[in-house]
This record gives C-alpha cells, sequence and structure tokens, in this order.
C-alpha cells in the first residue's frame, strides 16, 4: 500500500508579473483580488509526495492557465495520494474587478444604408434627420462608438 499524503509542498497562482497568494500547506482555502485588465492566471502545484496525483479545475497536472470571469472564479487544486483513497482539495477563489465604466457616450461615426444625414455626421450632435424616397420602406443605420470596448450602442426606431 502506497503513502497516504495527500498535502501540497507549494501552490502558487501568478498572473504573468505577481505571485498572488502566499502558501501553507495547512491552509486549503485562498482568496486573491486581482484588476479587471488580469484576463488568466497561471495556477502551479506541487505535491509533498513525488507519488500522489494532482488535478488542477479536473486536468491532471501540475500546472494550468485558468481564464478568470470577471466577478468570482473557483479554482479547485485536488490532491490524491499514492495510496488512491486519500485525497484533500485546495481551493483558490480569484476575484476578477468590474471593468471601470466609460464616461465616453460619443460616437465615432453614423451612417445610414438608404438617403443622408441631415446635417452631417458630427460627434457633438444628437439629432438627425434622414429623408429618403417613397419606396424606401427600411434603412439600416450603424454606429460606432468612440469607447468601443466597453459601450453599448441602442438605435431606437422612431
Amino acid at each position: 500500500m502506497g503513502s497516504c499524503n495527500s498535502d501540497l509542498l507549494d501552490l502558487s497562482a501568478s498572473d504573468g508579473n505577481l505571485e498572488l497568494l502566499e502558501f501553507n500547506q495547512y491552509e486549503l482555502n485562498y482568496d486573491v483580488k486581482v484588476n479587471s485588465d488580469v484576463s488568466s492566471i497561471e495556477v502551479t502545484a506541487t505535491a509533498d509526495d513525488e507519488n500522489a496525483t494532482i488535478t488542477i479545475d479536473g486536468k491532471e497536472g501540475t500546472n494550468k492557465l485558468i481564464d478568470l470571469f470577471i466577478g468570482d472564479t473557483v479554482i479547485k487544486v485536488e490532491v490524491t495520494a499514492e495510496d488512491g483513497e486519500t485525497k484533500k482539495t485546495y481551493t483558490i477563489t480569484v476575484e476578477r474587478e468590474v471593468p471601470p465604466l466609460s464616461e465616453d457616450a460619443n460616437l465615432i461615426d453614423l451612417t445610414v444604408s438608404e438617403g443622408e444625414l441631415t446635417p452631417a455626421f458630427a460627434a457633438d450632435d444628437d439629432e438627425y434627420i434622414v429623408e429618403v424616397e417613397d419606396d424606401i420602406t427600411s434603412i439600416e443605420v450603424s454606429a460606432i462608438a468612440a469607447d468601443d470596448e466597453n459601450a453599448t450602442i441602442k438605435i431606437d426606431q422612431i
């Protein structure tokens, strides 16, 4: 019968620039906070017994790149002792901050599929008229936000 040692010797989580947790093999739960621009972390685990097996988020291995959600991402590191029965689970909860809201509600472009905007598009204007021929029953309106990454555009039909 093999060893029943299911401890980790080391556990680390890194965003590529910074080590995110201080490991203690008797501590099973870790809370980590990262900025909104951190989209993934690498988790690396080393078993105290070289014959133990490690799985990180269900995948066997000693390291894994984990994609982070906005809010909490829970990462499970399970160590199975050589005996195959003794197990210990370490949990890392990573809280990824919500990105800051944009204060830029401007457009950089506004186009229509039929007719012309009057007046011509300008970022400072927020009202336009479009005149079309009598046989036109619909038009497509396209807009591009100045802050394209964080903006939502809603086009109302009048």
